[in-house]
């Protein structure tokens, strides 16, 4: 009995965990969009933290929730952004993950992945290949 109970809250906590996704505000104005750089967040999906949504924000404003597997896109004024990672814990509220610095030049696209891990997972720039 107890297991199946507990089993049953796991489960509950699972599946409300990710139920909170997308856009949370007004994605950043950009003066000259011919001009803006383009930014790909994604989160890789994955068993670990697989049922979490990350709150995403850049410059310090909350910008999205992603949830395992999922990606958002928008463009930025040319120069430095700060991007970072934070998660929803249930004792002491927001708490980062991971931030990373990024210098975004005109006309340019940038990837950033974020894989969760047990000890807070890797944030990084990366390059795609074709």
């Amino acid at each position: 009995m107890y297991f199946k109970a507990t089993a049953l809250v796991l489960l509950s906590l699972y599946l409300l965990g990710g139920c909170t996704h997308g856009q949370l505000s007004t994605l950043p104005h950009v003066s000259n969009v011919d001009k803006a750089a383009t930014l790909t967040v994604l989160r890789e999906s994955g068993i670990t933290g697989g049922g979490v949504s990350f709150r995403v924000d850049l410059n310090e404003q909350s910008i999205a929730m992603l949830n395992n597997g999922t990606h958002i896109i928008f463009k930025v004024e040319p120069g430095t952004h700060s991007i970072s990672f934070s998660s929803w814990q249930i004792i002491i509220g927001w708490m980062l993950m991971k931030r990373i610095e990024i210098n975004c030049l005109p006309d340019k696209q940038y990837y950033i992945r974020y894989s969760p891990g047990v000890l807070g997972g890797k944030l990084e720039q990366i390059q795609l290949r074709c």
